[in-house]
């Protein structure tokens, strides 16, 4: 079970890098996208065209584009990655919980077996029987007598507030 709650763990970490890597990309692009609109707009259509004809042959441009190409590649992976350790989480997640419902299950069997086998022996223990006999003997009321203490009780209750009164 430490394992596979270790595994979740690290599945988790894993998950969080990637997320952090997403956002920096998604960071990344709008700042991309803005500065080269700022630049389309500064330039001619008839020179930006031969501009492009001119960049295809660059060797910079054609490094960022393979980049460009790359890092979409890599993202897509990346996605992928994320919802397939979604649902293993998901799925651990789910293990982890019947897991602790049977470990729960077997534990209260346990506690009430044990309960049950104390309560076998010391019913069946000698020590009980003298001790359950003795609790009687010293406890048993006489009610006759009980009754005759509270009457006297109340009489000499009655007889100081009648001696009392004015």
């Amino acid at each position: 079970m430490w394992s596979r709650l270790n595994q979740n763990a690290t599945e988790k970490t894993k998950l969080s890098v990637l997320e952090a890597e997403n956002r920096e990309l998604k960071n990344a692009r709008p700042q991309a996208l803005a500065s080269s609109k700022d630049s389309a707009v500064a330039f001619d259509p008839s020179w930006e065209l031969l501009e492009l004809k001119r960049k295809r042959h660059d060797a910079h441009v054609k490094e960022a584009e393979a980049a460009r190409t790359a890092w979409k590649k890599e993202k897509e992976e990346l996605l992928v990655q994320m919802e397939q350790l979604r649902r293993r989480i998901g799925q651990l997640e789910e293990q982890d919980k019947k897991a602790s419902s049977c470990i729960s299950k077997l534990q209260q069997a346990l506690d009430a077996e044990q309960l049950a086998a104390s309560h076998n022996k010391i019913l069946l223990s000698d020590d009980f029987q003298q001790t359950i006999d003795h609790f009687t003997e010293d406890h048993t009321i006489d009610y006759e007598h009980m009754t005759r203490v509270l009457w006297r009780q109340y009489v000499v209750d009655q007889a100081k507030s009648f001696k009392n009164s004015p």
